[in-house]
């Protein structure tokens, strides 16, 4: 596979030049770093767990589900919430199109949540964030767990809680994180205004095993962690959110050249190298590079649950390693042994089918597209997932053309036969295919550039279930076009 890498490094060292070879100068003023709680983001995120459409942490669900508060009326409450939508976003930038630079509705409620004293103030601070009508039942359900969420989380933690607390403070001032934090700063290349911080919110989950969660959003670090868990675990994990944020923070210019060095090469292998980079690099840097750091050895168990994350970012952590502590960011070199080491690691993946789903573009028609509906199905089949979108209505120039742009897994969702003929503009392997006589099928294909694009016909939104069953079950796909017969 170098044999192929190498002319392209030649090729195109001087176009990339200016942007990957010079070194960044640490600025002496560093980001500053807050840990802190919110009880307001902590209710948020238990409550919209509960609905099963929001990402958390199951030990954290299962307090409320083995609690008396889990019956029929709250239930009904939940329910209520389910059918709200949250799933709106915007694009920061279409200079990029292959980095995920969307911000969401989301986004915003986290943050507002996090610098929230109370739910009242929450509520003022997100008028307008959503329809009135979807904004009151947010809050109407909100308030109603507000005294279970007291009952059953926030009033059994505050002991631990305020101890964690003081020492994440006491921890991270003995290590010097924010000293850390520039170094990979540096490393990811990244950009940030230096008068505005970064917060660690913590959340109490009341149990000594199971479950934590982290997710960041803006500058905004949600944890939830369990009792017990020691700080350097803790702040080993908040690394690798914070990590994230650097990367999303990449400037443009610096973006689509890194981009650019990734899809320029011959590799099969590079697309999902590129879908796989800002979780690998985040694992290396945070459960690698600073988890080394701060216990002075590596870690011995494994780093992230996925085996591709697991193992890249392992594979990698020497090449990381060996760039922030020589101050250097990551440039074209390390493009190059990065997508390398990724088709050394996993052979044939691109033909995987749980990594071909692991990161997927849906287009499909309005009633098709329920964000919601399609993440129960994926989140209940699927091991390793890692992204989705989703894309209507079926017919748009706009919204096919942007499937076809995309470099994650191109699925088509259509609801009758005839449907084909809409798709034959951008998908021209159809037209050498036979009309397949089965009313439930699916067709694969893999086109030029490495991406696999999958039509699922669907009579009904229920048989999204089994056609994603048959196609975990197959396990691995063929280069050539396929026809994959399923049934309820």
């Amino acid at each position: 596979m170098k044999k192929y890498l190498i002319p392209f490094l030649f090729a195109n060292a001087l176009f990339m030049v200016d942007l990957f070879a010079q070194e960044v100068t640490p600025s002496t003023e560093l980001v500053k770093i807050k840990i802190k709680t919110s009880k307001t983001l902590g209710l948020y995120e238990f409550t919209r767990g509960l609905t099963g459409t929001y990402p958390t942490s199951q030990t954290l669900m299962e307090s409320f589900q083995k609690s008396r508060y889990a019956n029929k009326e709250a239930g009904s409450v939940l329910e209520k919430l389910r059918a709200v939508k949250f799933d709106y976003r915007y694009q920061i930038t279409e200079q990029v199109k292959l980095r995920n630079n969307h911000r969401s509705v989301e986004d915003r409620l986290v943050m507002a949540a996090a610098n929230s004293k109370d739910l009242q103030q929450f509520k003022t601070k997100t008028v307008g964030i959503l329809p009135n009508q979807d904004h009151r039942v947010l809050f109407s359900t909100l308030t109603y767990f507000e005294p279970i969420y007291d009952s059953i989380i926030w009033k059994p933690s505050q002991s631990y809680l305020r101890k964690n607390l003081k020492d994440l403070k006491q921890r991270a001032t003995q290590l010097n994180i924010e000293e850390y934090f520039e170094q990979a700063l540096n490393f990811y290349h990244a950009e940030w205004d230096r008068t505005i911080p970064f917060e660690i919110v913590v959340s109490p989950i009341p149990s000594k095993r199971g479950h934590a969660m982290a997710t960041p959003k803006g500058n905004i670090l949600s944890m939830l962690f369990i009792e017990g868990m020691d700080v350097d675990t803790q702040l080993s994990i908040a690394f690798h959110e914070l990590s994230h944020i650097l990367f999303e923070n990449q400037p443009l210019d610096f973006q689509r050249e890194l981009e650019h060095g990734f899809l320029e090469l011959k590799s099969p292998y590079k697309i999902h190298a590129y879908q796989l980079v800002d979780e690998a690099l985040a694992t290396a840097v945070g459960n690698g590079w600073f988890y080394k750091m701060i216990f002075g050895k590596i870690d011995p168990e494994d780093w992230y649950s996925s085996p591709y994350i697991n193992q890249q970012a392992k594979s990698i952590f020497p090449l990381v390693e060996k760039y922030i502590e020589n101050g250097k960011p990551i440039d074209i070199l390390f493009v190059d042994k990065y997508v390398e080491q990724y088709g050394d690691n996993f052979p044939n993946s691109h033909l995987k089918v749980d990594n071909i789903l692991a990161n997927t573009e849906i287009l499909c028609a309005e009633a098709y597209c329920s964000q919601d509906m399609i993440a129960s199905v994926f989140f209940e089949k699927l091991k390793f997932l890692r992204s989705f979108n989703t894309l209507s209505p079926l017919n748009s120039k706009d919204k096919q053309k942007e499937l076809t742009q995309s470099v994650n897994t191109q699925l088509v969702l259509i609801k009758e036969i005839g449907q084909l003929e809409l798709l034959v503009s951008i998908l021209p392997w159809l037209k050498e295919i036979e009309k397949p006589v089965t009313d439930k099928f699916i067709l694969t294909h893999l086109n030029d550039n490495g991406v696999m694009q999958i039509v699922i016909l669907m009579e009904n939104k229920s048989d999204l279930g089994p056609a994603v069953t048959a196609l975990r079950d197959r396990e691995i796909l063929s280069k050539d076009t396929g026809l994959i017969q399923y049934f309820e």
